[in-house]
């Protein structure tokens, strides 16, 4: 999993990092040591619906090969 700053439990909704004590970008990646996962989001406290927004992995597509052409160079 890569590390961003919204995923981290030392991060505020200000986008600040509690551990280095600065504003910090929440949506770059990092490579933080301090990095503890939170699965809630810092930056969108509520979904629509009212609801606390979680973290929810990526579902991996599957290649579909069927029907079509192979190129024989």
């Amino acid at each position: 999993m890569k590390q961003y700053c919204r995923y981290c439990s030392h991060c505020t909704c200000e986008s600040i990092c509690v551990i280095k004590n600065r504003s910090v970008n929440a949506l770059s990646m990092n490579k933080c040591k301090d990095f503890c996962f939170n699965e809630i989001d810092a930056l969108m406290s509520e979904d629509k619906d009212g609801e606390i927004h979680r973290y929810s992995p990526r579902i991996k597509k599957e290649k579909n090969c069927k029907g079509q052409m192979s190129l024989n160079l």
